[in-house]
């Protein structure tokens, strides 16, 4: 009995010990000071430490988010072509894409996500995409079927993996301490994109017609199946530090 007691007892004044040792420590810290962790102060042009991966995320939100922001800003008046005249029946189009993005997302990504070859699903959706656009090329987009295959075959493609999975990357491929500034430089051009070419649209439809959107956003989902596929980091299973050292080339910059 007296050696468990003699036990516990060193138990306990080794534990005092340690915080005793703690408190001394926080009291010889200048009030307001931060653990000696690190000093540096992040800037927002830290960003362009990390070029690679905005050199991958910048070009695929762009292929993604032109397309998307047409559909976003133009459906309606696209629809109002095939004889959905009232502006409710014209809104028709956005309700059905959204609707099947959401679809998408919670029955195939979510479910599927961590568990599927990224990049391969990635490079799935792309095609279910640029097949929904590349069928208004070659007939024309006032056929009910056809602009119902593109607004639910693009709804569904994109959020089945193409979204989800891009906003994934662009997370997973900047450390915390610049994830927000990164975020926001890459939207900044997919944004200024969409604004310059959404200033074309109307001469677009007004010349050669609903064919000439549909061209472009295929080739730019053509171009998301290549660089996604390709160049797309290996993250699943994988921590956000074996991400970013296996991206970067086993150095994180």
């Amino acid at each position: 009995m007296g050696g468990l007691v003699a036990g516990k007892t060193n138990i306990v004044q080794e534990a005092l010990k340690q915080l005793g040792e703690q408190t001394t420590t926080q009291a010889n810290t200048p009030q307001g000071a931060q653990p000696q962790q690190s000093q540096y102060k992040y800037k927002w042009s830290d960003i362009f430490k990390y070029k690679k991966g905005l050199a991958f995320i910048i070009p695929i939100y762009i292929f993604w988010g032109v397309p998307a922001g047409t559909f976003g800003f133009f459906l309606p008046y696209f629809f109002k072509d095939i004889g959905f005249t009232t502006t409710t029946m014209a809104y028709v189009g956005d309700i059905l894409w959204f609707i099947t993005a959401i679809i998408g997302v919670v029955a195939v990504y979510m479910q599927l996500s961590d568990k599927l070859n990224r990049n391969v699903m990635y490079a799935v959706a792309a095609a279910i995409c640029a097949i929904s656009f590349a069928v208004p090329i070659f007939l024309p987009f006032s056929i009910l079927w056809v602009a119902l295959l593109n607004v639910i075959g693009f709804g569904f493609g994109h959020g089945m993996w193409l979204w989800p999975q891009t906003r994934v990357w662009s997370t997973e491929l900047f450390p915390t301490e610049v994830r927000n500034s990164a975020q926001g430089f890459a939207w900044s051009w997919m944004r200024f994109a969409l604004g310059v070419w959404s200033l074309i649209v109307p001469t677009l439809i007004a010349i050669i017609g609903y064919k000439a959107i549909a061209a472009v956003a295929t080739t730019f989902f053509i171009l998301n199946i290549i660089i996604g596929y390709l160049y797309g980091p290996k993250s699943q299973g994988k921590s956000l530090e074996e991400v970013l050292r296996d991206f970067y080339g086993g150095k994180i910059p």
